[in-house]
């Protein structure tokens, strides 16, 4: 994920989801692993940069950090009485090294007793082996540290080039990452960003809920 476009209406749709789901399942707990880039990779334009040469360091700044900052998020977490942790380490370019990124997740957030827990994956795109998704691989990490209770949300873009439906496969291509029947994944969707989507595995299906889930949550069909 690029910092730069935190706060946008995909933004705005993601937290919604995820502070409606920890309602529905009585989660206070959300570990939201940002897989950030930074902002001018592979040359492209950095905003942040351009204010500072324009405004000067100390207005940038302060813009930046009210509008752009994915720590601000932990601000929404004490107003919605939810413990909101930002894993905002730099997601590398490696192949290898992104492995060792979701190992450091697992050590840090997932590896010793804790609250039922939404693990909410934000990558820039979704699911696949390049620098702006997570791999199957990494999937399989993080799934094997959820205990009991712990829900699994994955941020999935729509593919640039997809001659397919992809609100049916994507759901499928997620399933078989988790090695889970397609009927455990659950999808969610808004008409404020018809572009993304969210799918969601929780850990015990039998976990009691708070309350029954809105009709937003669509269950993917097999």
């Amino acid at each position: 994920m690029r910092e730069k476009w935190y706060g946008d209406e995909r933004d705005l749709v993601k937290w919604a989801t995820l502070l409606q789901l920890a309602r529905d399942r009585g989660v206070k707990r959300i570990v939201q692993v940002v897989c950030l880039v930074p902002d001018g990779y592979r040359g492209q334009k950095d905003h942040h940069a351009l204010l500072q040469a324009d405004y000067g360091a100390d207005i940038a700044d302060l813009v930046w950090q009210h509008f752009r900052s994915l720590v601000a998020t932990r601000k929404l977490g004490r107003q919605a009485a939810v413990e909101i942790v930002v894993v905002n380490d730099e997601y590398p370019s490696e192949s290898a090294r992104r492995d060792d990124y979701f190992r450091m997740v697992v050590r840090r957030w997932l590896s010793s007793s804790h609250n039922p827990t939404i693990v909410f994956l934000d990558p820039d795109t979704g699911l696949g082996n390049d620098r702006t998704h997570v791999s199957a691989q990494q999937l399989q990490t993080v799934k094997a540290a959820m205990t009991s209770g712990d829900v699994l949300v994955f941020y999935q873009h729509e593919p640039r080039f997809d001659q397919g439906d992809w609100r049916m496969d994507r759901p499928r291509d997620f399933a078989e990452a988790l090695g889970v029947p397609v009927r455990a994944i659950a999808c969610s969707h808004c008409e404020a960003a018809t572009d993304v989507m969210f799918l969601t595995w929780p850990k015990d299906p039998k976990a009691r809920r708070a309350r029954k889930p809105r009709s937003t949550h669509a269950r993917a069909k097999a």
